[in-house]
């Protein structure tokens, strides 16, 4: 596209709100941006919601755009904003905190660590024993295997909606059992995947 056409598709989207030039805007930008995200976030989903949350913004801004900048440079930069919000988020992120002390302790070689590890799986497979063999088996392969509950409702001939439950169920009687140490359950399911 030439630069002309450009400008006009921004003059439009400025003065007139078209629609029409969003969309030509952002398949001329979207290729560009969405392959600097990916690189950055190594996240297909995220570089994706990342693109369409920038042209959401440029959308909801549009009468305000600076006309001394490119528009290049202010999708970019705005990529790279949102891009630093979602490092930021997930620094914050429990989530992230659990995974940062699942590292610590995979990366643990000590003898003694080892050895609470497996006192750990040893008491995870003792509550295990405790709950229906249908919940043993859904635990077991969505939290131990990875499998998607869809696929495991096909596998063991039930519904999805049913796995779920199960899983939940099943989780709740474990915490229950294990008490204090439920919160360590959560860090040998994520180890053992």
């Amino acid at each position: 596209m030439n630069i002309d056409r450009e400008t006009v598709l921004i003059e439009q989207l400025r003065t007139q709100g078209s629609a029409e030039a969003l969309a030509a805007l952002y398949d001329l930008y979207a290729p560009r941006l969405f392959t600097f995200c990916l690189r950055m976030s190594k996240s297909r989903e995220d570089a994706e919601e990342i693109v369409q949350d920038c042209f959401v913004w440029l959308w909801n801004h549009r009468a305000s755009l600076p006309p001394q900048k490119t528009l290049s440079t202010i999708l970019f930069l705005r990529t790279r904003h949102l891009l630093i919000n979602l490092y930021r988020a997930r620094l914050n992120s429990p989530h992230y905190k659990d995974y940062l002390a699942c590292c610590e302790i995979a990366s643990s070689t000590s003898a003694s660590d080892e050895m609470d590890y497996n006192d750990l799986l040893s008491t995870l497979n003792m509550a295990m024993a405790q709950v229906t063999e249908t919940q043993q088996k859904v635990i077991r392969m969505v939290k131990f295997d990875g499998i998607a509950p869809r696929k495991v409702s096909e596998t063991l001939g039930i519904t999805e909606q049913t796995v779920r439950n199960q899983l939940s169920i099943g989780l709740k009687q474990i915490r229950l059992i294990l008490g204090k140490g439920a919160i360590m359950l959560e860090l040998v399911m994520m180890l053992t995947i």
